[in-house]
C-alpha cells in the first residue's frame, strides 16, 4: 500500500519539478537606437536610446569619417535615453556612428545599433577679402572709435599725425579715406556718437558737438572731480545720449540740457553701450582692485 501511494506522489510530482527547473531566459530583445538631435559645423548631438539592457551599462560609441578614419569613445549609461555629444568634428564632412554593448554572458557577442550618418554643416560660402589702411607718421597716432554711417560714410577719430598735419578725424567717402575738418585737440578724441549726419557728438574730455560743418564745445556743469573727463558716448536719440569716463564720470542729455550724474569715484568707465528700443545704456567699469561692474543707466 505504501508502494502505491510512493508511486502516485512521483507521478504528480514529477511535472511540478520539470516546471521548477525550467530556467529558459524570455528572447533576448535588447536594442541600441541612435537617432541624430542636431548638428553644427564640428559638433552633433545625438539621442541614445536602449531597450532591456540592463543598467548601468557600458557602450562603445564608434565614429567613422568618410575618409575612413576612425574613433571610439566608452559611455557609462544609466538611463535609458542619453544625449550624446560629439565634437572636434570637421566642417563639410559626412560620419557614421553605431553604438555597440558587449556581453561576457553566455558567450554572447553582444549588440549593435543603427548606423547613423550625419553630415556637419559647412562654413560660410563667403569669401572675404581684407583692405588695411594704414595712417600716421609717428608712433603717436592712434584711434580710439569709429561710427559707420553707411559704407560711403564712416568716421575714425582719435590723433593721427599726417604729411600734411595732425587731425582728429579721419573719413570714408566710399572711395578713400580723407583728413576732414580742423585738428581741435592734442588730447585726441576719444569717443563718437550719432543719430544721423546732421549732428555729430564726440567724446574728448567735454562734448564737442559737429552741425553743418560748425563744431561747438559744450561744458557740461557740474561738480567735477580731479581725471574726471568723458570719453565714450551712446544714446537711444538726440534727447537721449549718455557719456562715459574715469572716476565716476557719468553725463545725460535729456534733449535740452546735459546733466552730470554723480557716482562712486572709485569705478572708471571704459565703454558704454544700450538698447535703442528702451533707451537704456549699460557702462563698463573697473577699479584699482581690478573688480568689474555693469551700471544700468
Amino acid at each position: 500500500m505504501n508502494l502505491k501511494l510512493s508511486f502516485i506522489f512521483l507521478i504528480v510530482a514529477l511535472p511540478l519539478i520539470c516546471i521548477s527547473c525550467d530556467t529558459t531566459d524570455p528572447p533576448d530583445n535588447k536594442t541600441l537606437t541612435l537617432k541624430l538631435e542636431d548638428v553644427s559645423c564640428t559638433e552633433a548631438w545625438i539621442e541614445l536610446t536602449t531597450t532591456n539592457l540592463q543598467l548601468p551599462a557600458t557602450v562603445t560609441l564608434k565614429q567613422t569619417s568618410s575618409n575612413g578614419n576612425t574613433k571610439s569613445q566608452i559611455l557609462n549609461l544609466n538611463t535609458q535615453d542619453s544625449l550624446l555629444y560629439v565634437d572636434s568634428l570637421l566642417p563639410n564632412q559626412s560620419y557614421t556612428f553605431i553604438a555597440s554593448h558587449s556581453s561576457a554572458i553566455g558567450g554572447l557577442s553582444g549588440i549593435s545599433s543603427n548606423a547613423l550618418s550625419v553630415t556637419t554643416m559647412d562654413t560660410t560660402s563667403q569669401n572675404f577679402s581684407f583692405e588695411f589702411f594704414e595712417f600716421g607718421e609717428g608712433s603717436s597716432s592712434y584711434f580710439n572709435d569709429v561710427w559707420i554711417f553707411d559704407e560711403n560714410n564712416i568716421w575714425a577719430v582719435g590723433d593721427i599725425d599726417l604729411p600734411s598735419g595732425f587731425t582728429n578725424f579721419i573719413q570714408w567717402d566710399g572711395t578713400e579715406w580723407k583728413a576732414r575738418y580742423p585738428y581741435i585737440t592734442s588730447s585726441g578724441i576719444d569717443g563718437i556718437w550719432a543719430d544721423d549726419t546732421s549732428i555729430i557728438y564726440f567724446a574728448s574730455g567735454n562734448i564737442l558737438k559737429y552741425q553743418n560743418g560748425v563744431f561747438e564745445n559744450i561744458v557740461v556743469p557740474g561738480n567735477w572731480q580731479t581725471g574726471q573727463r568723458i570719453t565714450k558716448l551712446w544714446g537711444s536719440s538726440e534727447s537721449n545720449i549718455y557719456g562715459v569716463g574715469p572716476w565716476g564720470t557719468i553725463v545725460r542729455f535729456n534733449g535740452t540740457v546735459w546733466t552730470k550724474i554723480e557716482y562712486d569715484t572709485q569705478w572708471y568707465f571704459y565703454e558704454i553701450t544700450g538698447n535703442k528700443e528702451t533707451g537704456i545704456g549699460y557702462g563698463v567699469a573697473i577699479n584699482q582692485f581690478d573688480d568689474c561692474i555693469v551700471v544700468k543707466l
